[in-house]
């Protein structure tokens, strides 16, 4: 079966059924797999050289793991048996697997309808969907952060996985999720992290190099669709993704927060601490819910746009 149909079928089932919690998701398996790395090198060193170079390794262990797995599957039914059907179950699987757009919209969703309940329950179900501390947010911030990672989710999540599987098949989307399961386990800046995941820190960078930007042009097309100011939040994407700590996530949210019209970032409690953030954004509008369900559709509406291009791209090549 030709990718650009898996790709469709894939998403679809995304759409439908969403990512099914259970313990064998790959991305699930990689986590347990990361942990158990990174216990065996912590186990036999804690010099800052050492844990560089065994971060390194790691990750390189971990891609190549990735391409063999999929080669050798790829050989046993495809070439040795001649069972193709097969094959392309398991790439859409695989695809189905490294996509989370459902996922993703319903979380944002639940922060939205909780706003109307209760503030607690809106910082309950926001701390299942960000890494910062919820329990001092007000309702104002709890949007904000909503909005960012919808945002920034929407290149990690959903962009970029299409981006490298539309490449490289399934043993793209699979080698994407690894790279960005890697960076969320080791890509900290903290002391615990600083040596052991730089590796995977970069790595992460130099993957959602172009699919950030490619994210940010699709929201622009979708602002073209909902009738919003596309001009100046391409402007405000010049002015504001570079203030932000990763050379990627500040393009995706820079552009939104232009086409609400409302500022997102400044500082965040992680752990306790505070970082100070830069701000994304101005303030032209309160910001109010409302702005979650314009986000999800933004990002829902990028999803289609990179679908459609994916099988008008086929279409040409065939």
């Amino acid at each position: 079966m030709d990718i650009k149909w898996q790709i469709l079928i894939a998403v679809l089932l995304d759409f439908l059924i969403g990512d099914p919690v259970y313990p064998y998701h790959p991305v699930r398996l990689m986590g347990r797999l990361l942990k158990h790395e990174e216990d065996w090198v912590r186990s036999r060193t804690n010099d800052e050289e050492e844990l560089l170079k065994y971060g390194g390794i790691v990750v390189l262990f971990n891609i190549l793991s990735i391409i063999i797995i999929m080669e050798i599957i790829e050989f046993l039914f495809k070439d040795f048996f001649s069972i193709s059907i097969l094959f392309d179950i398991i790439s859409i699987y695989i695809i189905y697997s490294s996509i989370a757009a459902r996922d993703l919209i319903k979380s944002a969703k639940l922060v939205y309808d909780a706003l109307f309940s209760s503030i607690q329950d809106a910082r309950e179900s926001l701390s299942m969907i960000v890494g910062r501390d919820t329990s001092n947010l007000d309702r104002c911030e709890i949007i904000m952060a909503t909005v960012e990672t919808v945002a920034e989710n929407a290149s990690d999540g959903i962009i970029a996985p299409l981006f490298y599987i539309a490449i490289m098949g399934s043993t793209g989307g699979l080698l994407y999720k690894m790279i960005n399961t890697m960076d969320s386990t080791y890509g900290y800046r903290n002391e615990r992290y600083e040596y052991f995941g730089k590796v995977a820190a970069k790595l992460d960078d130099i993957a959602n190099y172009i699919p950030a930007r490619i994210t940010g042009f699709l929201f622009m097309c979708s602002g073209l669709l909902f009738n919003r100011n596309v001009g100046y939040a391409y402007e405000i994407g010049k002015r504001d993704a570079k203030k932000h700590d990763s050379p990627n996530a500040g393009i995706p949210e820079s552009i939104m927060a232009g086409l609400l019209g409302i500022r997102l970032g400044g500082p965040a409690s992680y752990g306790g601490v505070v970082e100070d953030k830069a701000y994304l954004g101005d303030d032209l509008k309160e910001i109010e819910p409302i702005d979650i369900l314009l986000a999800n559709r933004i990002v829902i509406v990028s999803e289609l746009i990179m679908v459609l291009i994916i099988l008008l791209f086929g279409y040409i090549l065939d």
